[in-house]
Parts: C-alpha cells; structure tokens; sequence
C-alpha cells in the first residue's frame, strides 16, 4: 500500500471518529455542548 492510501485511509478514520464523537456528546449533552475542544480531548487530538 502506498503512502498516498495509507495518508487517505488515515484521514477517513480520523473523521469517522470525530463524528462519532461529536455525536456520542450531543446524546450526552445535547447538541450546543459540542465543541472542537471536547471532541479533541476525547479523540486525544493535540
């Protein structure tokens, strides 16, 4: 697998990840609770 795919399959779980983060807070604590930063520190993205 080239560096190009594994860099792509990379970013795609990245982003399947933050949505389900973001998603697993609004069901926590609605919606207007959802910030980059809680997503982050969830995600442990620095």
């Amino acid at each position: 697998m080239g560096s190009e795919e594994r860099r792509q399959r990379e970013q795609q779980e990245l982003s399947r990840r933050i949505l389900a983060t973001a998603r697993e807070i609004a069901r926590e604590e609605g919606w207007s609770a959802v910030t980059l930063r809680k997503i982050a520190d969830r995600i442990e993205y620095t």
